[in-house]
């Protein structure tokens, strides 16, 4: 993904505590992510083989300590990741960008705080 390890890299230097959930059927994604040069720039790493859920987003953001006001969920998914971290009041950033670009709104709470299309984008908003 273009410009994934810089912008990451820029948020942890601006302080930002990053983690990553990952929903898939595949045992080996687990694997596959952690074997990625970017894996390095989070402190939790969860991946499930069940759909993503409030309580997913609620357990990085105690593990983190962090609050509404300071999480940011960013997800390529405004049915799921962005309805998920709006009904917990977290910021939310969708980045609209491959299979699932193409998705629109259809309630109030999947609209995001911010749309992105390019990774690097984040860094205008946080």
């Amino acid at each position: 993904m273009p410009n994934a390890e810089e912008t990451l890299l820029s948020l942890t230097k601006r302080g930002y505590i990053l983690s990553l959930i990952s929903s898939t059927q595949s045992p080996e994604r687990e694997t596959f992510i952690k074997s990625l040069p970017i894996s390095n720039f989070f402190v939790k790493i969860i991946v499930t083989n069940k759909k993503k859920s409030a309580h997913h987003f609620s357990e990085l953001s105690d593990i983190m300590g962090t609050n509404t006001k300071n999480t940011y969920v960013v997800g390529d998914r405004i049915k799921s990741e962005i309805q998920l971290g709006n009904s917990l009041t977290f910021n939310t950033i969708w980045f609209k960008n491959g299979k699932f670009a193409k998705e629109t709104p259809s309630r109030q709470s999947e609209i995001p705080t911010a749309i992105i299309t390019n990774l690097s984008e984040i860094l205008n908003f946080i």
